[in-house]
C-alpha cells in the first residue's frame, strides 16, 4: 500500500488539452508514450463529474490505458460485478452507492484490483477508512495531471509485479536461478549483518544509503539489492557523480532537447529514463553539485523528469534511488555541500559496509579466489595453479589494506601475473618482509607429467579470458549450460591424496591466520563455534569443488553421507548451483524446502548401489 502522495501544482504538456469545472479549477492531460504494460491494463474511473472523467480518460488513454467510464454508482457496481478491472478510481462520495461500498466490490470480485479513492472534502478520518477497507492509495482533489500520471504508473508496476509473481508460482515462468544471483564472500560479522539488512530492504523500494571507504564494495553492494529485488528484471545504472562536471552530469542524469546547448543536435533522454522501472546508484553523492541536488530532489519527490532546455515535464518515472559515499555525509551537510532535505530523502536505510582491516578472517577467502580467478585469466586452466604459503597468509591478514578489497585485488592480480606455475606463494613474493615461521615451510613438488594440484581452499570461479576483472568482495556465478562447463582443474597427487586420487581434508591449522582474529577477544565457546563456523564454510566451498560438484563424491571424500552433507551444506546456508561445480548462497526463504527434498533424495541414494 502507497503512503497518500502530496498535491502537486498543475502541469501544462506539448498536446495537452483543459477541462474546466463549474468551480473554473482546470485539469491537464498530457502526453504520455504508451506502455508494455499499460496496454495490458484496464482502468475504471468513477466520478460524476463530467468534466474530471474526460480529462482523466484522455490524460490514461494517451499512457496506453484502456479506460472506460461511469458516471453513477449503481453503473459502476454493475461493471465491477460483470467485469475485472486493474485499477479503479472511485470517487468517495457518489449518488445512490456509497465510493466504499465500490472498493468493497472491487476488492471482492478481483482480490489484486488497485482501488484509488479520489475526493472533494479530504480529511484524516476518511483517508484512514478508506486505507483500512483496502484502497491502495488516496487522491485529494484537485490534483494535476502529473498527479495522476505519477500515481497510476506506479499503481501499474506494483501490479507488474504482482503478475510475474504469480506466474512464478504457477510455473509460466522460470523462477531466477542462485546462480544468477550475486554471492558476497565474507563470514566476518559485521559483513554478514550488512548483508542481512541489504537482503531485508531489497524486498522494498526504499532508498538506502551506504557508506564505506573507497575499495570496499559499495556498488556491488548496491547491485547485490537491486538483483534481489522485484526490479531485477529492468536496468541498474550507476553514476559517478564525482567524475563529471556540472553541465554534464546534468545532461547524462536528466537528458536535453535539440538546441539546448552547442552540440545539443538531437534530443536525448537521461539516465533517469533510461533506468525507469529499475535502480539507479548515485555514487559518491556529496561530490554532486548543489544545483543538480535541487532538480533530484524534484525527481524524489514526484518522479517528474524536465530535460536540460525544456520547458515542460518530458517524463514521469519510477525508479529506485541507491547513493553511497566515502565521506561523511552529516559533516557534508554541515559544511553546506550536501542538501539536508535530500539525505534524508535517500538515507531512509543505512547500511555501512565496513572496511577489510575489521574482517581479517575474510582475507584467506577473498585472496584464494582472486587467485583461482585471474590464474585462470592471465594463464589459462591447464596450467598448475600456485598456493599461498601459511607464511603468504599470515602477512595477508596482518596488513592493514588502506585500499580495502580493491587493493588486495590488485596485489593478488600481479601475483597471478608473475608467479611460476606450481609455485609456493611466499610473503617476499607480495611485497611484505619474509616471515621467519614459513622459512621451514617444504617446496611445493616438481611438476610432473601429471595434471598439477589446485590451490587449497580456494573459491572456485570461471573467468573467460574476455570478461572483465573479478569484482571485489564478491564472485558471479553465471549459469552456463553443461556442455560449455569449465574444464575440471588436474590434480596431481600430494602428501595428503589418497591412493586413488582423493584429496583428503587438510589440516587443521593449514591456514591458521585466517582463525587468528576469530580467537582475539572472543570467549572460549563463542571462539570455538567460530571456528568451526569458518572450516566447515571453507571446507565445503573446497570440498565440492575437488568433486566437480558431484555431492557423492564429495561425501565419499568427506567420509560422510550424502545426508550429513546436505546438513552442513544448509547449516551454512549454501546450496549447490545447478549447473556449475561450486555452491551458492541458499535463500532463506527456500533453504527450508530445498533441504527437505534434499535430504530425502540424500537418504534414497545414500546406498552403496546408489552411490556406484
Amino acid at each position: 500500500m502507497a503512503l497518500p502522495l502530496a498535491a502537486a501544482p498543475f502541469v501544462r504538456m506539448p498536446g495537452a488539452r483543459s477541462a474546466t469545472r463549474d468551480d473554473g479549477r482546470a485539469r491537464h492531460a498530457a502526453t504520455a508514450e504508451p506502455t508494455a504494460v499499460a496496454g495490458r491494463l484496464r482502468v475504471l474511473v468513477v466520478d460524476d463529474d463530467a468534466a474530471l472523467r474526460s480529462t482523466c480518460s484522455s490524460l490514461l488513454k494517451l499512457s496506453g490505458y484502456d479506460v472506460t467510464l461511469a458516471s453513477r454508482g449503481q453503473e459502476a457496481l454493475d461493471l465491477l460485478r460483470r467485469c475485472g478491472y486493474d485499477i479503479v478510481l472511485v470517487d468517495l462520495h457518489m449518488s445512490h452507492v456509497d465510493g466504499l461500498a465500490l472498493l468493497r466490490t472491487a476488492l471482492a470480485t478481483r482480490r489484486d484490483t488497485v482501488v484509488i479513492v479520489m475526493t472533494d472534502n479530504p480529511s484524516l478520518d476518511s483517508c484512514i477508512e478508506a486505507l483500512r477497507e483496502g484502497a491502495w492509495d488516496y487522491l485529494p482533489k484537485p490534483f494535476s495531471a502529473a498527479h495522476l500520471q505519477i500515481l497510476v504508473g506506479r499503481a501499474a508496476h506494483t501490479l507488474q509485479i504482482a503478475h510475474q509473481a504469480r506466474d512464478i508460482e504457477s510455473g509460466a515462468t522460470e523462477a531466477p536461478s542462485p546462480s544468477d544471483a550475486l554471492t558476497l564472500l565474507g563470514t566476518a560479522p559485521t559483513f554478514r549483518r550488512t548483508i542481512e539488512l541489504a537482503k531485508k530492504v531489497a524486498q522494498t523500494d526504499a532508498s538506502v544509503f551506504i557508506t564505506g571507504e573507497s575499495g570496499s564494495g559499495k556498488e556491488l553492494i548496491a547491485q547485490y539489492i537491486h538483483r534481489q529485488s522485484s526490479r531485477a528484471g529492468r536496468p541498474f545504472i550507476a553514476v559517478n557523480c564525482a567524475a563529471l562536471p556540472e553541465a554534464l552530469l546534468e545532461s547524462e542524469m536528466f537528458g536535453h532537447r535539440k538546441g539546448a546547448f552547442t552540440g545539443a543536435v538531437r534530443d536525448k533522454p537521461g539516465l533517469l529514463e533510461a533506468a525507469n522501472g529499475g535502480t539507479l546508484f548515485l555514487d559518491e553523492l556529496i561530490e554532486m553539485p548543489k544545483s543538480i541536488q535541487a532538480k533530484l530532489l524534484r525527481v524524489l519527490q514526484d518522479g517528474i523528469v524536465r530535460r536540460v532546455g525544456s520547458e515542460a515535464t518530458d517524463a514521469v518515472v519510477d525508479v529506485r534511488f541507491i547513493a553511497a559515499t566515502n565521506g561523511d555525509p552529516e559533516a557534508s551537510i554541515a559544511a553546506g555541500a550536501l542538501r539536508e532535505d535530500l539525505y534524508y530523502r535517500l538515507c531512509v536505510v543505512p547500511l555501512v559496509v565496513p572496511p577489510l582491516r575489521e574482517r581479517p578472517e575474510d582475507i584467506p577467502p577473498l585472496a584464494e579466489y582472486f587467485l583461482a580467478a585471474f590464474w585462470s585469466r592471465h594463464r589459462g586452466r591447464q596450467a598448475t595453479f600456485p598456493r599461498f604459503s601459511d607464511g603468504a597468509i599470515r602477512a595477508l591478514v596482518a596488513n592493514p589494506w588502506r585500499g580495502n578489497v580493491r587493493e588486495l585485488q590488485n596485489l593478488i592480480e600481479k601475483v597471478a601475473v608473475v608467479a611460476e606455475p606450481g609455485a609456493l606463494i611466499r610473503p617476499h613474493d607480495l611485497g611484505f618482509a619474509p616471515d621467519p615461521a614459513s622459512a621451514a615451510e617444504p617446496e611445493p613438488m616438481p611438476e610432473v607429467a601429471s595434471p598439477a594440484p589446485e590451490p587449497e581452499m580456494s573459491a572456485p570461479v570461471d573467468v573467460p579470458a574476455a570478461s572483465p576483472a573479478p569484482d571485489a568482495a564478491v564472485a558471479l556465478a553465471v549459469a552456463v549450460p553443461q556442455d560449455a562447463a569449465p574444464a575440471p582443474v588436474p590434480v596431481a597427487p600430494t602428501p595428503g591424496a589418497t591412493s586413488n586420487g582423493a584429496q583428503l581434508p587438510a589440516a587443521p591449522d593449514a591456514n591458521p591466520a585466517s582463525l587468528i582474529a576469530t580467537l582475539l577477544e572472543e570467549s572460549y565457546h563463542a571462539a570455538r563455534d567460530r571456528v568451526i563456523q569458518q572450516f566447515e564454510m571453507q571446507y565445503l566451498l573446497w570440498l565440492v569443488n575437488r568433486a566437480q560438484g558431484n555431492l557423492a563424491e564429495a561425501a565419499r571424500i568427506a567420509g560422510v553421507n550424502r545426508t550429513t552433507l546436505y546438513r552442513m551444506m544448509e547449516r551454512n546456508g549454501l546450496q549447490r548451483a545447478p549447473s556449475l561445480g561450486w555452491l551458492t548462497e541458499v535463500e532463506a526463504h527456500e533453504s527450508s524446502e530445498h533441504h527437505d527434498g534434499d535430504v530425502r533424495s540424500a537418504a534414497a541414494s545414500s546406498s552403496p548401489e546408489s552411490d556406484a
